[in-house]
């Protein structure tokens, strides 16, 4: 047999079919644009981001502040209100008429305090005239002495002094103040008007006596001893007869030294009775009977 012809194309191998592409395409070399909702997102991170900064600065200045306020160092100078001047006067409520000055027996000689009777008073009981004991009414030794009246009462100042061998009454104002025949520890003076300032001081010897100021009566009077002074007559004790050495009393009573001398203040007081002599500070005094005028050593 005659085999076929091989036909002209038979070396040719036939086609492969071709493989279906499963790969995914290769990227565009370009970036691609983001989407709306990627934006948006980017754009809320980078506003959180800010605000978180800007409260970290916060954060960071409030504790830096903090912290320097709280550095202990000197503190900032502060205006300073001066002081009110003290009060001259006695701004304590009103005292009642029954008041005495007791109360005030640790207060030194010569010391002046003001006090405050109301209004409307009712008459108390005084002993002593011009010096009166310190358990006398001070409302009622102050109409005594005509510094106020019972109807309008007023501001009063009093000045305790030493006591003294006896006190005389007498009716002044309207007031019947009584006698008191004893000594008395304390003592108190009504001031009329402003308080008197300490008058200048006048020499005076060893032998000068008060007689020449009896018609003082109230007054206080300051006198200057002179140094290595000689004692002389006295008579009395705290309260001593007009005729007496004012600066030898003024040993007695303590205030000054014959070796020393110095500044003796004296009240001029009334008469009285009788007269205590007692020895004190190296100086005796004697005793003496009734005598019309006298004077006290005051603070």
């Amino acid at each position: 047999m005659v085999p076929d012809p091989i036909p002209e194309n038979d070396n040719v191998r036939p086609s492969v079919p071709t493989r279906p592409h499963t790969r995914g395409q290769r990227p565009h070399p370009r970036e691609e644009r983001p989407s709306p909702s990627s934006t948006g997102r980017r754009l809320a991170v980078i506003i959180t981001t800010v605000v978180l900064i800007f409260s970290v600065i916060g954060l960071v200045v409030f504790l830096v502040s903090n912290n320097d306020s709280n550095q202990v160092g000197p503190n900032p100078p502060t205006e300073t209100r001066p002081e009110a001047p003290e009060s001259t006067t006695n701004s304590t409520p009103p005292i009642s008429w029954s008041q005495t000055a007791e109360d005030f027996r640790d207060t030194p000689n010569g010391k002046n305090i003001v006090l405050d009777c109301p209004p409307g008073g009712e008459v108390d009981t005084v002993y002593g005239t011009d010096l009166y004991t310190d358990d006398s009414s001070i409302c009622t030794a102050a109409v005594h002495a005509g510094a106020i009246s019972l109807e309008t009462g007023g501001k009063v100042t009093i000045s305790m002094e030493p006591g003294a061998s006896q006190y005389s009454g007498s009716v002044r104002n309207g007031i019947t103040s009584h006698d008191w025949n004893s000594p008395w520890d304390r003592s108190f003076a009504v001031l009329t008007g402003k308080p008197d300032p300490r008058p200048s001081s006048t020499p005076i010897g060893w032998d000068t006596t008060s007689a020449n100021y009896s018609d003082q009566v109230g007054d206080r009077l300051v006198f200057e001893c002179p140094p290595n002074g000689n004692a002389s007559s006295i008579w009395g004790t705290g309260r001593y007869t007009s005729d007496s050495s004012i600066c030898t009393a003024g040993v007695h009573a303590g205030k000054i030294s014959f070796q020393v001398g110095g500044t003796v203040s004296i009240i001029i007081r009334q008469g009285a009775s009788s007269f205590q002599g007692t020895t004190r500070n190296g100086v005796t005094s004697s005793d003496w009977g009734a005598w019309p005028s006298s004077f006290e050593v005051a603070g």
